[in-house]
């Protein structure tokens, strides 16, 4: 029993060399495996404790255990199994069965480990999850089918027609069942106790709904109109996404950078999905949006006043910008909602902040001469900073804590902002979020003016008043 279980031992730990060696193209000849009907079971085990330990590490700081990863290893095994058994019966070489699956299974936990250290993401993701990076997934899946017709070539003397029938078979009965149906890890990370699933539970629907037309309300009645010969600026900041706060941390440090500033007090605006102001603040949803841009634009004088919109949220190739509480069922901004709002508001000059992934897709319909556009990215690329431990997105950090805290002009801030993002995803390494900048032909002299008037404004202004250094972040 010993003699025989050594035997099977040093087999073992000889047909997982060669599957090692399979991975890096070296070439092994069929002879130089183990094959033994106790091999599939120990280079399953090994499979299984490659899974346990590959997910423990992608779950970390906080994983929790899941018994569903069983069922994981089980389906991968069966497809792998069908799959082999197809081959032999089309190559006529039913007599390799387990020759066929002893070296395929050595081969198998390598690429399980291979993508938990380099991608960092469960086995056989969709190709959704890669989002930026889909080079990888093309990449890691082209490798595994080379390394798999290699692998089989070890035991059948492949023909191209075989080879094709093999790389197919793999296709059909592996890749795609195990991508859409096997998705469970013996691991994952836990959630936080507050996120927003849990958080949804505290929100009462019916009173949230109903308390925005009171919300709105105040807001109209306290808002102050404009005054006369002076270049007014109205700010309204919208934190569109409640599952980070960092939309909110960043419309609340903007706001008050600009009342203390700017001199938008009275004329300053907060809409927020978050669970920490929902009943302080009105939500920020597309109707309470075009609700307030409808009224300031009834207390403003077009040609001397300024509307500063800045909207923060995450951003889809869809062309929307999100607009999520949960369990609220909110609607999504699309770019022509927002130009149908500012353009029947009668407000003529327009400051617009947009801070999301896919951001540029508002700058084509939304431009004209009386309007400025910063987006945090291009139409098609990503921007970044949302989470729930950030203080600002990438946008509002360049933008508000980094410029405007000390440069009055607008346009200036907004170029030195986008080259400070450059900068630092450069530092970083992140691909290029690739922010825009529109500027309308008609709106510099008017943002010159508010410039030199704001800055007459703060010396006026007692130094108490002023910012304090505590509230300014530190860049990064």
């Amino acid at each position: 029993m010993n003699r025989h279980f050594r035997k099977e031992i040093k087999g073992f730990n000889c047909n997982i060399n060669n599957g090692l060696r399979l991975l890096v193209f070296k070439r092994t000849p069929l002879e130089e495996f183990y094959i033994s009907f106790d091999q599939p079971i120990l280079l399953i085990l090994f499979y299984a404790t490659a899974t346990f330990f590959g997910s423990l590490y992608l779950s970390l700081p906080k994983p929790e255990f899941n018994a569903y990863g069983l069922v994981n290893i089980s389906t991968h095994i069966f497809f792998l199994l069908l799959t082999i058994y197809i081959i032999s019966k089309f190559t006529k070489r039913e007599n390799r069965k387990l020759s066929l699956f002893v070296v395929l299974l050595s081969v198998w936990p390598w690429f399980y480990l291979a993508w938990a250290v380099l991608g960092k993401s469960a086995n056989f993701d969709y190709w959704e999850f890669y989002g930026d990076r889909k080079y990888l997934y093309l990449l890691y899946n082209i490798w595994i089918l080379s390394i798999l017709v290699r692998a089989i070539s070890c035991v059948i003397r492949l023909k191209i027609k075989y080879i094709v029938f093999a790389v197919s078979t793999f296709l059909i009965f592996v890749s795609i069942p195990l991508h859409y149906l096997a998705m469970a890890d013996f691991w994952y990370e836990a959630y936080e106790p507050n996120d927003e699933y849990t958080n949804s539970s505290k929100i009462n629907l019916e009173n949230t709904y109903y308390r925005q037309f009171s919300f709105i309300k105040d807001l109209e009645e306290k808002i102050l109109p404009e005054r006369n010969n002076v270049s007014d600026l109205y700010f309204v900041g919208f934190g569109g996404d409640a599952t980070q706060d960092v939309f909110m941390k960043e419309v609340q440090y903007a706001r008050k950078l600009f009342d203390e500033r700017f001199n938008t007090k009275g004329r300053s605006i907060e809409l927020i999905n978050n669970i920490e102001t929902m009943e302080i603040l009105p939500l920020a949803t597309k109707s309470n949006l075009n609700l307030i841009i409808q009224h300031i634009g009834k207390l403003i004088n077009p040609n001397e006043d300024v509307l500063f919109l800045y909207l923060t949220s995450h951003g889809s190739k869809q062309q929307k910008l999100s607009v999520n509480f949960m369990p609220l069922r909110l609607n999504a901004i699309e770019p022509h909602n927002l130009k149908e709002s500012l353009d029947s508001s009668g407000i003529k000059y327009r400051v617009l902040i947009i801070s999301a992934c896919y951001s540029g897709v508002f700058i084509e319909p939304l431009k004209d001469d009386y309007t400025i556009i910063l987006t945090s990215s291009a139409s098609n690329k990503v921007s970044f900073g949302c989470s729930h431990e950030s203080e600002f997105t990438y946008l509002g950090q360049a933008i508000f804590a980094e410029q405007l805290k000390d440069n009055y002009n607008f346009i200036d801030a907004f170029k030195k902002g986008i080259e400070s993002i450059k900068t630092r995803e450069m530092t970083e390494s992140r691909e290029p979020s690739e922010p825009q900048l529109y500027i309308g032909e008609k709106i510099g002299s008017k943002l010159e003016s508010i410039s030199h008037e704001m800055k007459e404004f703060i010396k006026l202004k007692e130094p108490s008043l002023k910012i304090d250094a505590k509230d300014i972040p530190v860049p990064g």
